[in-house]
């Protein structure tokens, strides 16, 4: 019998995958169902605009830059289910399932590990960010999920230098930059796995970047024009109502935003992360290979603008975290036939995800806590 449901969940190992991310996802919508956010407005606003309604003071023409494909299948759906929040709701679901699947397949091939993969899955469906904001009525979800398909294709092209892989990673940003911004950070992730394997080789070098750089960015730059010529209005307008919105005083500290941020969103997995950075420096970097060395750089820097973005919120900082799991699923794999071991810290992750907000805030003062210890630290 055991043997047969062995070679069962091998042979329908990928639906299978899917069907339990799916089942998380349903769960994560129980427990936090119709969750509205300070966005939810603007983005009702633009799908009304864009219907024919008139642009009032919640209309953002952001919101038709950064996700006008997201708010046209919010439209779309509407139609299809007769009621936008379900559409809404069963968008992110399939998105949620997209960047748990990818997350899956980015670990599996740069580990080779079943187990390390399915635990780093779990890092990030059962993200706080992923489960309060990515399945809110918000549109990050898209833009997520679509930035870890990227990564996946840019790596798969990184090992084996197919371009079919590289035109698909292309591709995939250009449409994920109309759902969300974010899927635009897989643009550094591609260019750098272009240059590094095809380095010496220049002509291919520069005809492959400009093929890539033209699939990833035409369509935002398209659009970026038309919403120019309606609105007198382009990204870096909105760039600066958030620096004046977050600008002087309205961090008091900007260390302690970002170690309660982090804090938040990635909570025990830090535990993780530095173990497999200890074992990294510890193997002098010869624990995994140049490439998957390579690509994790990569994951980093393309992470990397978060630093200048001027608000510090969990949603924002998040677009790290892929890197820290990818580099967190390092542990798992080392010590992989201990793998039971990492269930319960990974259960106590996914906890801290649903407990945070209604509880956990609640009991203690982070501001105060932290404030305290820097006050010491230095």
């Amino acid at each position: 019998m055991f043997p047969n449901l062995s070679n069962f969940i091998i042979r329908h190992r990928e639906p299978l995958l899917i069907l339990g991310i799916l089942i998380v996802c349903l769960v994560s919508l129980y427990l936090h169902p119709f969750w509205l956010t300070g966005d939810t407005p603007t983005y009702i606003k633009s799908v009304e605009f864009l219907k024919g309604g008139l642009a009032d003071k919640d209309f953002l023409p952001f919101r038709i830059i950064s996700t006008y494909l997201a708010l046209n299948l919010l439209i779309l759906g509407e139609k299809l289910f007769g009621n936008i929040f379900w559409a809404w709701t069963i968008m992110n679901s399939v998105f949620y399932i997209i960047a748990g699947y990818y997350t899956y397949k980015i670990i599996l091939e740069l580990y080779g590990s079943e187990r390390a993969a399915l635990l780093g899955m779990f890092l990030i469906i059962g993200n706080y960010a992923v489960v309060i904001h990515g399945l809110a009525f918000a549109l990050d979800m898209g833009g997520w999920a679509l930035y870890l398909a990227s990564a996946y294709l840019s790596l798969k092209y990184l090992k084996t230098k197919e371009e079919k892989f590289v035109l698909l990673s292309g591709v995939v940003i250009g449409i994920g930059s109309l759902l969300k911004e974010y899927a635009l950070g897989g643009f550094p992730i591609l260019l750098g796995s272009v240059i590094l394997s095809n380095y010496g080789d220049w002509k291919k070098m520069v005809k492959l970047s400009s093929i890539v750089a033209t699939l990833s960015f035409l369509p935002a730059l398209i659009l970026h024009f038309f919403v120019y010529l309606k609105f007198d209005y382009t990204y870096l307008d909105w760039y600066r109502e958030q620096r004046f919105q977050y600008g002087g005083i309205y961090y008091n500290n900007r260390i302690v935003e970002y170690i309660k941020s982090f804090g938040a969103v990635y909570g025990v997995g830090w535990f993780f992360f530095l173990n497999s950075l200890y074992l990294l420096i510890k193997t002098k970097f010869l624990l995994i290979g140049k490439r998957e060395l390579s690509f994790l750089l990569l994951l980093f820097l393309s992470a990397s603008p978060l630093w200048f973005w001027p608000g510090i919120v969990p949603r924002t900082v998040f677009i790290m975290i892929p890197f820290a799991v990818a580099l967190s699923a390092l542990t798992i794999k080392y010590y992989e036939n201990r793998w039971y071991l990492f269930v319960f810290p990974v259960a106590i992750y996914i906890a801290w995800s649903y407990l945070l907000d209604g509880y956990i805030f609640n009991l203690m003062n982070i501001d105060v806590v932290l404030g305290y210890l820097l006050f010491w630290a230095y």
